[in-house]
């Protein structure tokens, strides 16, 4: 019954004060707000486990290029996958897959859909099987039974108008009919850091096949452990492995080696920099805020109301009564908070959710399922119970500890103690320079970005429109028929009006995709067999050199020499040519593809090109390797068309050009090339973004902070300052007054954020570029930012005190 009377009397007390309550709900909302957003960000980037039978076990093989520079790679060859499942004692099964960008036809229009093929048993390792017919089963994997199929729910639903009948029907992929037996759950995503998958189908092939070495495919393996397994165990049992398959094979396993990572946790391996953590670090750090700013509106509030807590003393309550009903009263403020902050959360991440790029889309698992589950409600409860402690238990503490004599002897005029002052005086400062650390922070991301936005990717992304196409071997088997299609597609698209240059290339820069050789330089001393160097491969067509601005620094580009029949020619960039060449020339050099024991025929370098940055922006140059489409035809290519205004307004022109050379053949990945780097820049984007809301939230709270504490300190001290003014002083001497008092708390708290600004940056080292986390122009641009907002914040408080009347303020007293 006491617990409700206090429920009931604080209830009374926020209607009572309605401007006190809205001031403390809204400040802690934000508070709140922030942190519940950030956390379901994080849970579903982070936390959230996968949609498979026990996904704590499943986890990625990942191959080590070499193990003596501790090189990942996403991939293994098959064979080693295959052996690896054999020999492992703390897997229960290994299953692989291979991407497969398939051509879709036989509806109203040709499609490009993203397919996978897998080992039959991927499905059955998942432990997930399909919401309509069945998985994919071992027995599909036999190179004798007929192809059959399974489609993702977005692909049922979005090509098939969600018919169930489409079970048992066929379908055609890049010409060859596959028999569809099932569709996957509505939830089910592909493994983590894939394209997440429309339609898949077996990889067939005899064991005898998939333990051939010779010419063994690319794939990437999963594995999931038995249940008596752990990690550490399981991942030095596969770096036994890897050694016995380097002793028994040194032609082609020399210096590879592999590595197990939990599925989940791919992220923390190829992360560079604890964003996770940064994230929850700074919206920590707004909250302490909001959380200091409502702490001294309880503190004001706790010495108006001495008078009645000494009453409350006087007629028998205890301390711990006292306390108790405050924090009541805190309680309630968190709560109404809380609601207030999932309102903003759930509306915040409703817009983030709706404006998410496609690549996040497409690759990120569960990054969908944004918004106020189960575990955020939970993690917000949480916050707002430490919220409550935070803000209310020192102004409970404090207003027991009062004496109740002195209380009453003020005759309800409450005055706060020196302890008192302290206190808001310290909160202020710690608010000052926690908004400190948040601005460097964000002034120093600010920077990074703007030096990204001007580092040379050795290319011009601007207006560049960008495409894919992939010609189905059915009907485009032969070489001739593939440089046919792309010379004349490539002619065409230049003839569009707007397009100045038009260039085909296997690999564009920033697509998320890549392809490499090994090479043998000629009059070098060779390489041991397995050790031989490698470089990006890109098969390209003469314009896109030029569509692309990439510049030429000695030689030439691809011209109508190069064709078939002809001296094979290449091209190459300076990196490679000075790891294969030193310091001299490498034109008229010769350059072989593959390794020691290859026969392929011998190129001659006709040009050297700028480096090209190919994944990101901050990287080395990797040795680039090019050769001319009409030499080396292919069956993928990227499409570069340089244009003269905005690319997308050009996207259904170029793609009707290109349906005159083969109207059944589908475009897909249409988008500009500054999209493509600009997502390729979205880790520190993102993390400029949040820590720049951040900051500003933090700044506003701080302003409000130091308004709300000099304003108090106004209040209190209108007896000294009527006392001053009718003794002589000046209103400007009272404001010059305030202002120094005031600033001298703001100066404190900039000194003492400084110094951790020094300390919490250097969590940000990962992904700075261009400046230190000691970079002392963010520091010379934000601190006196800050000093200034807390001038205008002391101002106001301080032109109140200049319009005191010294004889209404005496005559009070």
């Amino acid at each position: 019954m006491t617990l409700l009377q206090d429920i009931l009397y604080g209830l009374r007390l926020m209607r009572r004060a309605p401007g006190f309550t809205a001031a403390a709900v809204l400040t802690l909302g934000l508070g709140i707000g922030v942190n519940a957003a950030t956390f379901s960000i994080v849970d579903v980037l982070s936390l959230m486990p996968l949609n498979y039978r026990d996904p704590s076990r499943v986890a990625f093989i990942l191959g080590r290029t070499n193990t003596a520079r501790q090189e990942r790679g996403m991939n293994l060859p098959l064979a080693d996958a295959s052996d690896i499942g054999r020999q492992m004692q703390s897997f229960e099964d290994v299953a692989a897959y291979q991407y497969w960008s398939a051509n879709l036809t036989g509806g109203a229009r040709p499609e490009r859909i993203q397919a996978y093929r897998v080992t039959a048993n991927t499905f059955t390792l998942l432990g997930v099987d399909a919401a309509i017919g069945r998985a994919l089963t071992s027995s599909d994997g036999f190179p004798e039974t007929a192809s059959v199929i399974v489609l993702s729910d977005g692909l049922w639903r979005r090509r098939f108008g969600a018919d169930p009948a489409v079970v048992g029907t066929s379908v055609i992929l890049d010409g060859a009919a596959h028999t569809v037996v099932g569709v996957m759950p509505r939830r089910f995503e592909f493994p983590v850091f894939n394209f997440k998958g429309e339609a898949w189908t077996a990889m067939k092939g005899t064991a005898d096949a998939l333990a051939r070495r010779t010419a063994s495919p690319s794939i990437v393996s999963i594995a999931r452990l038995k249940p008596e397994a752990s990690y550490t165990s399981a991942g030095a049992e596969l770096e036994t492995v890897m050694r016995r398959l380097e002793a028994d094979h040194p032609q082609t396993n020399r210096g590879l080696g592999a590595e197990l990572v939990e599925m989940r946790r791919l992220g923390e391996v190829f992360q560079p920099a604890p964003i996770t953590l940064i994230a929850l670090a700074a919206v920590a750090v707004v909250l302490l805020l909001a959380c200091a700013n409502v702490a001294n509106l309880l503190l004001a509030r706790a010495v108006t109301r001495g008078c009645e807590l000494a009453v409350r003393a006087a007629l028998g309550a205890g301390r711990a009564r006292l306390v108790r009903q405050l924090l009541t009263e805190s309680v309630l403020l968190a709560v109404a908070g809380s609601v207030v902050g999932l309102a903003l959360a759930f509306w915040g991440l409703r817009l983030l959710r709706d404006s998410l790029p496609e690549l996040l889309i497409v690759t990120q698992p569960n990054v969908l399922d944004l918004g106020i589950d189960r575990l955020t409600l939970a993690f917000t409860i949480g916050v707002m119970a430490v919220s409550a402690l935070l803000f209310g238990g020192l102004p409970a503490l404090k207003a027991g500890r009062a004496r109740t004599t002195d209380a009453l002897k003020s005759g309800g005029h409450g005055t706060a103690g020196p302890s008192h002052r302290r206190l808001r005086a310290g909160l202020m400062i710690a608010e000052v320079a926690l908004s400190l650390v948040l601005l460097v922070s964000a002034g120093l991301l600010v920077r990074t970005f703007a030096r990204l936005q001007h580092v040379d990717p050795g290319f011009n992304p601007d207006r560049v429109l960008t495409l894919t196409i992939t010609l189905p071997e059915y009907r485009y088997r032969d070489a001739d028929s593939q440089r046919r299609f792309f010379s004349t597609a490539a002619d065409l698209v230049a003839r569009v009006p707007g397009v100045q240059r038009a260039g085909f290339v296997n690999v564009l820069p920033f697509s998320t995709y890549n392809r490499g050789t090994r090479y043998i330089a000629d009059g070098v001393a060779p390489p041991e067999a397995g050790r031989e160097p490698s470089s990006d491969f890109r098969i390209v067509t003469g314009d896109y050199f030029a569509a692309l601005e990439i510049p030429v620094a000695a030689g030439r580009a691809f011209d109508s020499r190069d064709r078939e029949g002809t001296d094979r020619v290449a091209i190459v960039n300076r990196t490679l040519a000075r790891r294969a060449f030193g310091d001299a020339s490498p034109l008229g050099r010769r350059i072989r593809i593959g390794r020691v024991a290859s026969q392929t025929p011998w190129l001659t370098i006709v040009g050297v090109i700028g480096d090209v940055r190919h994944s990101e922006i901050t990287g080395r140059a990797e040795a680039e390797l090019y050769v001319p489409l009409a030499q080396t035809p292919i069956d993928m290519m990227m499409l570069a068309a340089k244009t003269t205004g905005n690319p997308d307004d050009l996207a259904g022109a170029v793609q009707k050009a290109i349906a005159s050379v083969d109207p059944l053949q589908p475009v897909y990945h249409v988008k500009p090339l500054r999209r493509l780097v600009d997502e390729a820049l979205l880790p520190q984007a993102s993390a400029m973004s949040m820590m720049t809301m951040f900051a500003v939230l933090a700044l506003l709270l701080s302003a409000v902070g130091i308004y709300g504490v000099v304003s108090y300190v106004v209040s209190q001290q209108s007896r000294e300052l009527g006392v001053r003014l009718a003794l002589g002083a000046s209103p400007t001497d009272l404001m010059r007054l305030v202002l120094q008092r005031g600033l001298a708390l703001v100066g404190i708290g900039t000194v003492i954020g400084a110094v951790g600004a020094l300390l919490a940056t250097r969590l940000l080292s990962g992904i700075l570029y261009g400046v230190t986390s000691t970079d002392w122009p963010t520091y010379i641009a934000v601190a006196p930012g800050l000093i200034l907002v807390g001038a205008i914040a002391c101002y106001i408080p301080a032109r109140r005190a200049m319009r005191l009347d010294p004889a209404i303020v005496l005559r009070a007293e």
